[in-house]
């Protein structure tokens, strides 16, 4: 395995060089680990602490100490202060949170108790302290107050049983995004349950931000160094833990969206375009008459399933969770029903635009692909081949849970458990895979005859 993000490491390292009576007698490194808490001893050179003289002894065990508290478990964090720069002539940043990592370069992630995670490189640290206070995450109504506060003026907030949305646009469009998460919500919770595979709550408020319009949309994610395509019409940001879209629905324009007084609240039905009442089941029905309300929907499932997948235990938002995984989840789920009354109701079924992509692809398709959807997650990256990449990976995905639901849990588990930062060889992620299924040879063939004879339902 292999670090990765510049220098973070998953262990706490420190380096020391003793002399007593004028010759070195420890060089060596303390190493806390966080996964189990416990604390391994490494002598590199002279003599073994616990035979040192006693003030040695005490630095020694002070330092084993150190790292002991600095790397506690994730349960029992302590409250961090981090100030730090993001350039040398930019402002002093203040984030309160917990460190979840620190590099030997004393580089590290701290975590706010909004959830979102702000890499801070060496030279960016200014000074770093921590108290007794326990790291608490925001509740639903603090983590409202504080993004209201950070979003372009105009915004509110819609609050549903897990999530808050963010709108600078209709209530009704609002509302009728808020069902549509906690359907979604409850239909992932019920779908792991018959699979076998033990979710955990979200440690953070779960939130999504609507924009009223692309234009106001690409400006805020190009002002976040969040640069998404043009045709990107959602995403989900690992870093900060929020779904951002926009208003889909064609009825808004971002105007007149202004408000006054309580801007958190759930009370009335008046829409933001100038105060005109819409009933709300006649909004909904329009809203999946739109001859572009599949994609629309499937695209908002899909990045809201990232984020539940991410905060419900299948996969740790810096782990080195394969993107087929990570993208083929996302995928089987988004699949919409434009037979429902909002655009979606349940979960695997056939994916109208996927599927019929990948029984395009399967006569070019090379030998040995599976073994590179595997390992290579550069194919979701070059306009090549990103398609056919989340091709196969729905496919493999809705393939695997359909013919191996025992040993797909097994896997979703083993990705749940993932270290973050600590990067799998090519070798590594091909053998996780095979451990659990078996030669990627012999899958492929019956991967490709299976997916090759379905037919959308």
């Amino acid at each position: 395995m292999k670090s990765g993000l510049h220098l973070f490491f998953v262990r706490f390292i420190y380096w020391f060089h003793l002399k007593f009576q004028g010759r070195v007698v420890l060089s060596a490194i303390v190493s806390a680990t966080r996964n189990d808490g416990k604390v391994k001893f490494y002598t590199i050179s002279g003599i073994n602490p616990f035979q040192a003289p006693s003030r040695i002894l005490l630095l020694f065990l002070f330092l084993a100490l150190f790292s002991l508290f600095w790397l506690s478990p994730t349960s029992g964090y302590a409250l961090d202060t981090v100030i730090w720069k993001p350039t040398p002539d930019a402002e002093e940043i203040t984030t309160v949170g917990r460190v979840l990592t620190v590099a030997q370069d004393r580089s590290l992630l701290i975590q706010d108790r909004t959830g979102e995670i702000h890499p801070v490189e060496a030279e960016m640290l200014v000074r770093a302290t921590r108290n007794a206070l326990e790291f608490v995450p925001m509740t639903q109504d603090e983590l409202a107050e504080t993004y209201l506060k950070r979003l372009p003026g105009g915004f509110q907030a819609w609050k549903t049983d897990h999530f808050i949305v963010f709108y600078k646009t209709s209530r009704e469009y609002a509302r009728w995004n808020g069902l549509l998460l906690e359907r979604l919500y409850d239909a992932f919770e019920t779908f792991w349950a018959k699979q076998g595979v033990t979710l955990t709550e979200p440690e953070f408020p779960l939130f999504c931000v609507v924009f009223p319009n692309s234009r106001e949309y690409h400006a805020f994610a190009d002002a976040q160094g969040e640069h998404v395509g043009r045709s990107v019409i959602a995403y989900y940001s690992f870093q900060t833990n929020r779904v951002t879209c926009y208003d889909l629905s064609g009825q808004n324009d971002g105007r007149n969206h202004e408000t006054s007084g309580n801007r958190s609240g759930n009370s009335g039905n008046r829409s933001g375009d100038g105060g005109r009442r819409v009933n709300f089941t006649t909004f909904t029905r329009e809203m999946v008459e739109r001859p572009d309300a599949a994609k629309q929907i499937a695209t908002i499932i899909h990045e809201a399933t990232h984020q539940l997948a991410h905060n419900r235990g299948l996969a740790h938002r810096y782990g080195d969770v394969p993107l087929w995984y990570n993208e083929g989840i996302a995928l089987f789920f988004e699949s919409p029903n434009m037979k429902s009354e909002r655009g979606w109701t349940g979960i695997g079924r056939p994916n109208p635009f996927w599927l019929p992509h990948f029984k395009r692809q399967i006569p070019t398709r090379p030998e040995g692909q599976l073994e590179q959807i595997l390992t290579n997650d550069s194919l979701f990256q070059g306009n090549a081949t990103v398609q056919d990449a989340y091709a196969e990976s729905w496919a493999l995905t809705w393939f695997l849970i359909r013919t191996r639901p025992k040993q797909y849990a097994e896997f979703c588990r083993k990705m749940g458990e993932k270290p973050i930062l600590i990067w799998d060889s090519h070798e590594e992620r091909l053998a996780e895979f095979e451990n659990i299924f078996g030669p990627t040879e012999k899958l492929e063939k019956e991967f490709v005859r299976y997916i090759k004879i379905q037919k959308l339902k």
